[in-house]
C-alpha cells in the first residue's frame, strides 16, 4: 500500500510539472481568462485556488503531492475495505459439480462406467 501511495504522490507532482510547463508556454492571465482551463487547473491542482498569494513552484509541488497522497490513502483504504466482500461472493457462484466416474473391477480388468450420458 505504501508503494501505491507513493505513486499517487508522484502523480500529483507530475500534474504540477505539467501545469508549470503549460503556464510557461502561455501567460498566467490567459489561463484565468479561459474558464475550462482554469476549472481543470483547480480540480487537478487544488493549491491553485490560492493564486492570490505568491507561492513558489516547490511549495505548490509539495502541496499537490501531499494532496494526491491523501486522496490515494482514502481510495486505497476504500478499496481494501471492499475487496474481501467481492472475494466472499465469488466463491458462491461456482459451477455445478460433476460426479466422478464409477470404476468396477471385473476379472483382472477394469470396467469404467460413467454416470454422465
Amino acid at each position: 500500500m505504501k508503494c501505491r501511495i507513493a505513486i499517487w504522490a508522484t502523480l500529483g507532482a507530475l500534474v504540477v510539472v505539467g501545469w508549470s510547463l503549460y503556464i510557461s508556454a502561455i501567460s498566467p492571465i490567459q489561463l484565468t481568462a479561459k474558464a475550462f482551463a482554469w476549472t481543470l487547473a483547480c480540480l487537478t491542482c487544488p493549491i491553485a485556488l490560492a493564486h492570490r498569494y505568491p507561492l513558489s513552484v516547490y511549495v505548490v509541488l509539495l502541496a499537490n503531492a501531499a494532496t494526491y497522497a491523501l486522496v490515494g490513502v482514502i481510495v486505497e483504504t476504500i478499496q481494501r475495505l471492499y475487496r474481501p466482500l467481492r472475494l466472499q461472493f465469488a466463491h458462491r457462484h461456482e459451477g455445478p459439480r460433476v460426479p466422478a466416474p464409477l470404476v468396477i473391477p471385473l476379472a483382472g480388468s477394469f470396467l469404467s462406467l460413467s454416470t454422465n450420458p
